[in-house]
């Protein structure tokens, strides 16, 4: 099923709610869904995780409601939001209007309207781009940065090379995807002539460097960076 890499973070203050969306995403083959009841609990999640699609309850439990936690997930993540609420009220709409908002599901919703959600979702993020989503990207307990050849592992700062830095990006907008060592050639060296030595290298000093990354080599092919 194309929707089971997809990460998915339910923001829901009632158990019954939250519940019924999970079942419903198990039964379109969601694999990894996460899920908090609060505004402080999800911004504490996303400090270590990706998230492809975030269903946030505007009515949350928490000194702020949904629409002002998904604006300061929205500050640090571009992760899409689909509001879950009871109500659709045009003031709310316009508040939502710069968190990525993606839809809304007015309660109750039917299993076909979260599968059309999850459609428009899983089509923009078929191939996770650096360039569209945030200055940060977080893997494997990782902070990626999109403009600086640097990555980030707790306090610990780790110093790049532009061709390191190049490969990873690449692997993660292919994330869970066989890369070949052409692609890579394309990607970072532009086409120019490369020693597949060279690619293997570079990949050795990254994993030295970043030892965490579930990065694995696909003999005389390329290589996966899984989720």
């Amino acid at each position: 099923m194309k929707f089971e890499n997809l990460d998915i973070l339910i923001v829901e203050d009632e158990m019954l709610a939250a519940l019924y969306l999970k079942k419903v995403l198990i039964g379109l083959g969601v694999n990894n869904i996460y899920h908090v009841s609060n505004s402080k609990d999800a911004l504490k999640r996303v400090e270590s995780t990706f998230f492809d699609l975030i269903f946030m309850d505007i009515n949350i439990e928490g000194e702020i409601d949904g629409i002002e936690c998904a604006k300061r997930i929205h500050s640090r993540l571009k992760s899409p939001i689909v509001y879950t609420t009871a109500f659709k009220d045009k003031n709310v709409i316009e508040r939502a209007s710069d968190t990525n908002l993606y839809g809304y599901l007015i309660k109750p919703f039917k299993q076909a309207e979260v599968f059309a959600i999850l459609n428009i979702v899983y089509k923009s993020i078929s191939k996770l781009d650096l360039r569209e989503y945030s200055e940060i990207v977080y893997i494997h307990g990782y902070e990626v940065y999109k403009n600086e050849r640097m990555v980030k592992d707790g306090e610990q700062n780790i110093a790049l090379t532009f061709n390191e830095h190049k490969i990873l990006s690449t692997l993660i907008n292919y994330i869970s995807c066989n890369v070949t060592y052409s692609q890579i050639i394309e990607e970072v060296w532009e086409e120019k002539k490369v020693a597949l030595s060279t690619i293997r290298d570079t990949v050795s000093r990254l994993k030295k460097k970043l030892p965490k990354l579930k990065l694995s080599n696909i003999s005389g092919y390329g290589y996966i960076l899984n989720k």
